[in-house]
């Protein structure tokens, strides 16, 4: 009268919410470094191409002050 005895091994819990608030933390982490390279070379650009038509509208108001 042997009885076999068999172990039933249940599933680990899964992590909940673990790895979505990693992948999420990563999300943010490289939008937030995006847009700190990005928005300057966007001003860089905007700044190079508005340059020369304000430097004249300062230099007509300059000429045309007594």
């Amino acid at each position: 009268m042997d009885k076999k005895i068999e172990a039933t091994v249940s599933p680990e819990p899964a992590k909940t919410g673990s790895n979505r608030s990693v992948t999420i933390a990563a999300a943010i982490a490289g939008a937030s470094f995006a847009l700190c390279v990005c928005a300057p070379i966007l001003v860089i650009a905007v700044m190079r191409l508005l340059g020369p038509k304000i430097g004249n509208t300062f230099s007509t108001i300059n000429s045309s002050l007594p």
